[in-house]
């Protein structure tokens, strides 16, 4: 009997225009059930993504885990909200996301970008993950342990603090999300600070399978950033070496660069948003 993976974004940037009743903000959570057990991927920035979860009749309360993908507060600033309504699922991820404050100079004013530690310190659920591992046999969290190519040019703008002062973020603190499928992987990345490419690579070696046939997640090409060659050259890469390969993005990715992706992609790449949803049978 094949086992379907039901995935479904809960809150995005992009707005869903056949619901407007779907909020939309900074930020990306993401919900899938599989073989019998129901995950959430990040929190949104804000608690919206629980009353966008009610109106798409996603029970919170069922969650089983959540994984948070990197210390931002738009992918962890819904935590308190979530443990309203959950306080059994098991909390997963690095951290460094209670190690490190976290802030963006991206534009006048230095902002702090930090999850609410105090949510996750003393959490009896929370589960501290240090580098790639199978969390079921068919699911793996993966640290990224590629750098072959360019990641994101707007990293630059993105610190963080030590008692020493600032650094740049290495990102070792994201990670992404593997679940095999059919002797395939379907790669969830939130935000894809360390770069789409690096990100694909790091999970093929670690799950130690070549075939990607689906990615989920943002791409961080922010307009004014990368420039149009250079998203030619990822979408080329990406077509060389991923030819089966089905690409949906949204948050953190530019309207600019998800048109140029789709450009290049053609059929192969999709925009998601808040309620967008798919079924792998």
């Amino acid at each position: 009997m094949k086992k379907t993976l039901a995935i479904k974004i809960l809150i995005d940037n992009n707005p869903n225009l056949t619901n407007l009743k779907l909020v939309t903000e900074h930020g990306f959570a993401l919900t899938f059930s599989y073989e019998g057990k129901n995950w959430l991927y990040d929190t949104g920035l804000s608690g919206d993504f629980a009353d966008n979860a009610a109106l798409l009749k996603v029970d919170l309360k069922t969650i089983d885990y959540l994984v948070l993908s990197h210390g931002h507060i738009d992918h962890t600033g819904g935590l308190k909200r979530f443990l309203e309504y959950n306080n059994k699922a098991s909390i997963i991820a690095s951290p460094l996301i209670i190690r490190q404050q976290y802030y963006s100079f991206r534009h006048e004013n230095p902002k702090e970008i930090s999850t609410d530690q105090s949510l996750l310190k003393h959490n009896a659920h929370f589960i501290s993950v240090s580098s790639s591992q199978w969390l079921t046999p068919t699911i793996a969290i993966v640290q990224n342990t590629c750098d072959v190519y360019p990641k994101p040019i707007a990293n630059k703008t993105l610190m963080i603090k030590k008692e020493d002062g600032l650094y740049n973020d290495s990102f070792k603190h994201e990670y992404s999300l593997c679940i095999v499928k059919d002797n395939a992987l379907v790669v969830l990345s939130s935000c894809s600070h360390n770069g789409v490419l690096n990100i694909l690579q790091s999970c093929r070696t670690f799950c130690n399978i070549d075939k990607v046939s689906t990615f989920i997640g943002g791409m961080h090409l922010l307009d004014d950033y990368e420039t149009k060659k250079e998203i030619q050259i990822i979408s080329k890469e990406i077509q060389n070496e991923y030819p089966q390969l089905k690409l949906y993005s949204g948050h953190c990715t530019g309207k600019k660069q998800l048109k140029l992706l789709k450009k290049y992609l053609g059929d192969s790449f999709d925009s998601f948003y808040s309620g967008w949803s798919l079924d792998i049978e």
